[in-house]
Parts: C-alpha cells; structure tokens; sequence
C-alpha cells in the first residue's frame, strides 16, 4: 500500500471489517523508492532511506496504527516541526513510548513491527495469526462495535467509519433518503 495510516482505513460493518482506501501511492513492488511516499509518522525507515519496497514497508506502518489504536495519541507528535525531522527521528531509532500494561504478546508483536531491521519484522500472515489467536482473551473483540449515537437501520449495511487520524468514529451514512 505505501500509505498505511488511519486516515486511510474505513471500519465497516458495525466495526467489525477494516477495509484499506487510498491506493494512490501504490505502484509497481519493484520500484526503488527515491520519492519517499507516504506519511511521515508511520513511514518505515527504510523508505526514507530509498529501499526497495517490501510488504515489511506496511507492517511497520501497522505497527505505528497499532500503538495509535491503544493509546488514542498521534504518533511522534512530541517531535513537532516538518515531516523530515520525524522521518530522521525513526531513522535514527526513535519509536512511540512503550504502553504501561500493555499484554506482553502485543507489546512484543507491535515492538517487532518497528524494527529498523526489516528482516525482523514479522510478515502479514504472522500478524494476522497473532492477532486472532489474541483475540481468545478479549471476549466480545468479534461483536460490532456500539456507537454513542443512533442511527436508522436503513442504509446500515452501507455505512463505513473512517478511522481517521486519533481514531474517531465518525459514520458516513450513504443511505438515499
């Protein structure tokens, strides 16, 4: 994708299906990346440094998402200023501050996820085990999620929620009225 960020995916189904938009930084997997796409915030070190893309590119990014998801914060934001001294920052180490109380296996999947090394990293697949296997201890993490407002039925099956950036649940309803 090279644009992993929260403003890029849509929950769908009550929360329940996290879906991936704005493709317009992706291209061909064999191009060298010299022009540095993506956000700074969650951008692996390796694209600032003009490595070839690899999918490890977007498991850093999940694991930048995955650290905003839980603590509800914007990523680097401390550092301040332009996008360039954020991506010298994690070029250079820097990563988000651990998470008091974090479980163990998702302060280690995240941590792993930011590797500067991307060999490290774990691939998608191992996430997505990871993660589902997690999910046996956080009953109900399967059910939609519930809104602080209503809405009508008709048209829900439609609606998406961005996650925008500090994970807002904004709805989208595109129902015809």
């Amino acid at each position: 994708h090279r644009d992993l960020k929260p403003p890029n995916l849509l929950l769908v189904a009550g929360g329940t299906v996290l879906k991936i938009c704005d493709f317009g930084t992706a291209c061909d997997i064999q191009t060298h990346m010299t022009n540095n796409k993506g956000s700074a915030a969650w951008m692996a070190p390796e694209v600032f440094e003009g490595s070839n893309y690899s999918e490890k590119c977007d498991v850093f990014s999940w694991g930048i998402i995955l650290w905003e998801v839980i603590t509800r914060r914007k990523p680097f934001d401390e550092i301040g200023g332009p996008a360039f001294r954020i991506m010298w920052a994690v070029h250079n180490g820097t990563r988000p501050p651990l998470i008091k109380n974090l479980p163990k296996p998702i302060e280690s999947l995240m941590t792993r996820c930011w590797s500067k090394d991307p060999s490290q990293r774990p691939s998608m697949e191992e996430i997505v085990k990871i993660m589902t296997h997690l999910m046996q201890y956080f009953p109900g993490a399967d059910e939609p999620l519930q809104y602080p407002y209503q809405y009508s039925d008709e048209g829900q099956s439609n609606s998406a929620t961005s996650t925008g950036s500090f994970m807002d649940m904004t709805s989208t309803n595109t129902s015809n009225k």
